[in-house]
C-alpha cells in the first residue's frame, strides 16, 4: 500500500483554526421518505409512508454537514489532532424553505453568506425504497429565476466576507447552478476567493466537484483536485461537454474499467497543460481512483494511479454519499494526510453516509461508523506497463 507522493501533502503545524469555504449555489430542502418492507415502494400504485423526515438538501451544503460532522468527531482517524474548523457556505435562498435550510445550517455551526431571493429554493425528495436499499431521487426546480441583482449582491458579499478570513485552507466548488444564473457566476465567486488575502495560492486546497463551466474553472489555473464521477470524467474526456451539474450517481457498468478511466484522466491532463494536477473519480459501490499529473508520459498515458476499494455495506440511501466524500476528502487533505490517504479515509465517510437513515440531511453520517469501516478501504498503487 502507497501513501502517495509529495505532491499530495500538505503538512503543517497542529496549532492552527482551519477555515473550509463551499460555494454551493443550488441549494435544496431535502425530503426523505421512507417505505418499507415488505411492500416497499411500488410504481402505478398507492404507496403508505412509514415515515417522512425534512431538512438540508443540495450539494454544498450536503458538503457543509459532512464537514462540521468531521469537525466535531476529529476527523476519521480519531488520533487526538482535533482542531478548530470554521465552514462558510456561499449560496441562494429563498422562501420558507431557504429560511429551513439556512437555520439548520446554521444550528449545525455553518457560517452562511447568503443571498436572499424572490424565488422559492427548490424540494428535492428522495423514496427510500428499504427492500432493496432503492432510492429515487426526484429534484423540483425553484419557483423563478435567480435575478442578476441577486447574483450581484452574492458576489459583492464573497468579497467582503472572504477578504476578511485571515487564511482560506480549503474551497469546495460544488454541483450545477439555480435556473437564472450563468455559467461564469462559479468562476465569478472563484475569483473573490482567489483573490483575497487569505488564499494562499497552492497551499490553498480547491476541490472541484462540478461540470458547469468546466473550462473556465480550469483556466483559473487554481483548481488543486477535480472530483467527479466515472460517468462526468469519461464524458468530459470523450467529448468535453460540460454537464447540467445534476449527476448524484456513479457510471453504470459501461465506464466502471480502470483502463477507461485512466484514459479519460490522461486526455484530461494532457488538454489542459499542467492545469489539473490531481483527478478523483467515484463510483458508486466499485473501486474509486485517484489520478495524479505527475504520472503522466511522454506518450500521453499514466504510469501508475491509485484505486481505492471502498468497504462493502448493505447501503440504505446512496444519495449524497458522492458529497460526503468531497467534503472528507477535503477535510484530511486540509488537515495534513497525503491526498490519497485522504481519499482512503473519505472512501469510509461515503459508505457510512450510505448506511445512514437520518431524515435531515442525505450526507449526514456516524464518525463511529466511518472508523469502523476505514480497516477495510484497500489503498493500492497500480503500477502500468
Amino acid at each position: 500500500m502507497s501513501s502517495g507522493t509529495a505532491a499530495g501533502s500538505h503538512r503543517s503545524s497542529e496549532d492552527y483554526r482551519r477555515s473550509l469555504v463551499v460555494v454551493g449555489l443550488n441549494g435544496a430542502q431535502q425530503r426523505t421518505i421512507i417505505f418499507k418492507p415488505p411492500k416497499g415502494l411500488r410504481v402505478g400504485d398507492v404507496n403508505r409512508a412509514s415515515s417522512v423526515g425534512s431538512g438540508i438538501g443540495g450539494k454544498g451544503q450536503n458538503v457543509c454537514v459532512a464537514l462540521r460532522t468531521l469537525a466535531e468527531g476529529g476527523g476519521v482517524a480519531d488520533d487526538g489532532a482535533q482542531r478548530e474548523v470554521d465552514v462558510t457556505l456561499a449560496h441562494f435562498a429563498g422562501g420558507k424553505s431557504g429560511e429551513s435550510v439556512c437555520e439548520n445550517l446554521s444550528a449545525m455551526g455553518v457560517k452562511l453568506v447568503t443571498s436572499a431571493t424572490e424565488a422559492e429554493m427548490r424540494l428535492c425528495t428522495s423514496l427510500v425504497d428499504e427492500r432493496f436499499g432503492e432510492t429515487t431521487e426526484i429534484i423540483e426546480p425553484w419557483s423563478a429565476e435567480i435575478t442578476d441583482e441577486e447574483q450581484q449582491v452574492l458576489l459583492a458579499d464573497c468579497k467582503s466576507t472572504f477578504g476578511e478570513v485571515p487564511c482560506i485552507h480549503g474551497v469546495a466548488i460544488m454541483g450545477s447552478n439555480p435556473v437564472g444564473v450563468g455559467k461564469d457566476a462559479l468562476v465569478d465567486i472563484m475569483g473573490a476567493i482567489t483573490e483575497s488575502a487569505g488564499f494562499k495560492g497552492a497551499e490553498t486546497r480547491v476541490l472541484v466537484d462540478s461540470v458547469v463551466g468546466f473550462q473556465a474553472l480550469v483556466d483559473t489555473g487554481h483548481i488543486s483536485l477535480l472530483k467527479v464521477n466515472a460517468e462526468e470524467v469519461v464524458s468530459l474526456a470523450e467529448s468535453g461537454r460540460e454537464g447540467d451539474g445534476e449527476g448524484e450517481g456513479g457510471g453504470g457498468v459501461s465506464v466502471w474499467m480502470e483502463d477507461k478511466l485512466a484514459m479519460a484522466a490522461a486526455e484530461l491532463f494532457v488538454r489542459h497543460e499542467g492545469r489539473l494536477p490531481w483527478i478523483a473519480v467515484t463510483n458508486g459501490g466499485l473501486p474509486s481512483y485517484l489520478f495524479s499529473r505527475e504520472f503522466l508520459g511522454e506518450d500521453g498515458s499514466l504510469s501508475s494511479f491509485w484505486r481505492v476499494t471502498p468497504a462493502p455495506v448493505d447501503a440504505v440511501n446512496p444519495i449524497g454519499a458522492g458529497d460526503a466524500v468531497a467534503a472528507a476528502t477535503l477535510y484530511e487533505w486540509t488537515r495534513g494526510e497525503e491526498l490519497p490517504e485522504a481519499f482512503r479515509r473519505a472512501l469510509s465517510v461515503g459508505g457510512a453516509t450510505c448506511t445512514s437513515r437520518n431524515p435531515v440531511c442525505n450526507s449526514y453520517f456516524s464518525i463511529e461508523e466511518a472508523r469502523g469501516l476505514l480497516p477495510d478501504v484497500r489503498l493500492e498503487q497500480i503500477q502500468r506497463k
